[in-house]
């Protein structure tokens, strides 16, 4: 994943502590699933891209590239996890 140096993140963690604020709220007190909450701000957030393929592309792989890393990072150990307390299939 291409991560971002730490002097370059400054100007995001605002609006994004912010964000994840509220995302945390709604997931505690909602009734907005998941889903729909991660689907309504991605889109919103790929929508800002110019419109070319080369621009789309790249957002929709920042995504993906973005899903894989989550995966690796705290699906699979979870996977794993659950494997060891329940018996592989």
């Amino acid at each position: 994943m291409p991560y971002i140096k730490q002097v370059d993140r400054e100007g995001f963690e605002p609006a994004l502590e912010a964000l994840c604020e509220i995302v945390r709220n709604r997931l505690t007190f909602g009734n907005v699933p998941p889903i729909a909450m991660f689907n309504y701000i991605a889109f919103k957030l790929l929508r800002l891209l110019p419109e070319s393929y080369t621009n789309m592309s790249a957002g929709m792989a920042g995504f993906n590239d973005a899903v894989e890393e989550y995966r690796r990072r705290f699906m699979n150990p979870l996977e794993d996890l659950r494997r060891e307390e329940n018996g592989d299939v």
